[in-house]
């Protein structure tokens, strides 16, 4: 069993998709682990999109995430990080492939619904700003 982390964005709270999200998840084995609501700052986002920092939309998706609660989560399962990704979709939900939450349930890039770790190395990162969880 393995973990990955994954946040809900304030769109998918504000359209109250949460339980359908979860289940999607939960529908490829995978179990939430742990969630908490939040509200996000700017280091926890400065930490979390990291390689995106120098994009001049950056300054607007960061209004974005700091603008309602999130949900923050740990999902565990067989290779938890790339199953948590097949799930979740391409960032962009038009070219997102069928069946996935972003191409299901996003409306645009900004707001595509959640956030899923890239590899376990970002999934270290990511998780120690939430949650006490031994790595």
């Amino acid at each position: 069993m393995t973990l990955s982390f994954g946040m809900l964005k304030p769109d998918c709270i504000e359209r109250k998709l949460e339980r359908k999200v979860f289940r999607r998840i939960e529908s490829v084995g995978l179990k939430i682990y742990k969630q908490k609501y939040v509200f996000l700052n700017q280091y926890q986002i400065d930490i979390i999109y990291d390689s995106i920092q120098h994009h001049s939309y950056y300054e607007n998706m960061s209004r974005f995430l700091l603008s309602g609660k999130c949900d923050v989560f740990i999902v565990k399962g067989k290779k938890a990080i790339v199953n948590l990704n097949k799930i979740v979709g391409f960032k962009n939900p038009k070219l997102a492939k069928p069946k996935t939450i972003r191409r299901d349930f996003g409306e645009s890039v900004r707001r595509n619904v959640i956030h899923s770790t890239k590899n376990i190395s970002t999934f270290k990162k990511e998780v120690v700003l939430f949650f006490d969880e031994p790595i």
